[in-house]
């Protein structure tokens, strides 16, 4: 590392306004600790407490599964800090244009910002016993062409917040684990804990397919209509080999030729995305990958299932043509809407 490439990562603003204002946002403590003008830049500096879950990382590093690797996956995601979409400081807009957040522990970059906010007079004390390794750094840039706030630390400083609207994954406790064949259509009602509302949610099993994905492709590369298609957005013949070519490469790593994807379709109460496994897969230990990650999505339909809702699509992994055995899946987790939401501090 060059000195001239760490004086281009230091924090050293042309202009700073010290705002010091503690808060809660959705159920965890931060801090909006300054704004800066570096390099035509104006960033909007906020630490954000992110607690993990210690016992669970313990667990997971001497007992690795799948499972361990899906639940410690989703305990991480709860502790990521929800997007702001604009600010409001002492009633002025700050419309943002980006953002990114970045723990504080192990991290020189990051220790000397925190030396500079120390310096610069941020009042930690509202966050000063959270842990380094559950505290995280968030840098919010304003749209570019905007002035620099003219924001007064010595008066009253009301703060308003406007999140989007995301999704959390959360667990289903208890799991509840079905048999299912493949070809079988169930008629049967299931339900589950929704712990947020406090109350059962339902859900249906539409189909337990195997789905000849090379078959698919297959089709695809000798569909004139679909060809056409492309031709009308501006690819040549030779860019559409090259494309088909390119996806054969891609399916080679998602599903080998002599095998099928195995699929199960359901519908869910409030058209819910629910998170099926194997059994199998669960007890499994995971499998490292060398070189990209691939895979295939499938997910939400516009089609309206046997029960009324809209038909959801889970695939639950790769198995050999023919396969035609009792498969036993968990429920292990689903999806809430969080709406966007407004905060004031």
């Amino acid at each position: 590392m060059s000195i001239a490439y760490l004086k281009e990562e230091m924090l050293l603003p042309e202009r700073e306004t010290v705002i010091n204002k503690a808060l809660e946002l959705r159920g965890n403590r931060a801090l909006i600790a300054s704004i800066t003008l570096q390099n035509d830049k104006i960033i909007l500096w906020v630490f954000h407490h992110q607690p993990c879950d210690r016992a669970r990382e313990e667990h997971i590093v001497d007992h690795m599964t799948n499972r361990d690797e899906i639940l410690g996956r989703i305990d991480d995601d709860h502790t990521h800090s929800p997007h702001i979409r604009e600010i409001s400081i002492q009633g002025q807009e700050l419309a943002l244009s980006s953002s990114s957040i970045g723990g504080i522990s192990h991290d020189h970059m990051s220790y000397m910002k925190l030396q500079h906010f120390v310096e610069a007079g941020v009042d930690f004390t509202s966050i000063e016993d959270i842990d380094l390794d559950e505290l995280a750094l968030g840098e919010y840039e304003l749209e570019e062409g905007s002035p620099f706030p003219e924001i007064d630390p010595s008066k009253e400083m009301p703060v308003s917040l406007r999140f989007d609207e995301m999704q959390q994954e959360l667990v289903v406790e208890p799991a509840p684990v079905f048999t299912l064949s493949v070809g079988e259509q169930a008629d049967t009602r299931h339900v589950f804990h929704n712990p947020v509302e406090d109350k059962p949610m339902t859900f249906y099993f539409d189909l337990l397919e195997c789905h000849d994905l090379w078959k698919e492709h297959a089709e695809q590369q000798g569909d004139e209509k679909m060809r056409q298609a492309w031709r009308e957005h501006g690819m040549s013949d030779e860019d559409i080999v090259v494309m088909l070519r390119q996806h054969e490469e891609t399916l080679e790593q998602v599903c080998p030729r002599d095998c099928d994807l195995l699929l199960l379709h359901y519908e869910a109460e409030n058209d819910a995305q629910l998170c099926f496994y194997t059994l199998q897969h669960l007890d499994s230990p995971p499998v490292i990958h060398e070189g990209n990650s691939v895979g295939i999505l499938f997910g939400f339909s516009d089609e309206e299932g046997i029960h009324g809702h809209s038909r959801r699509v889970c695939n639950l992994g790769v198995i050999p043509k023919g396969y035609n055995k009792p498969t036993t899946l968990e429920l292990v987790s689903w999806y809430r809407k969080i709406p966007g939401e407004t905060v004031e501090a």
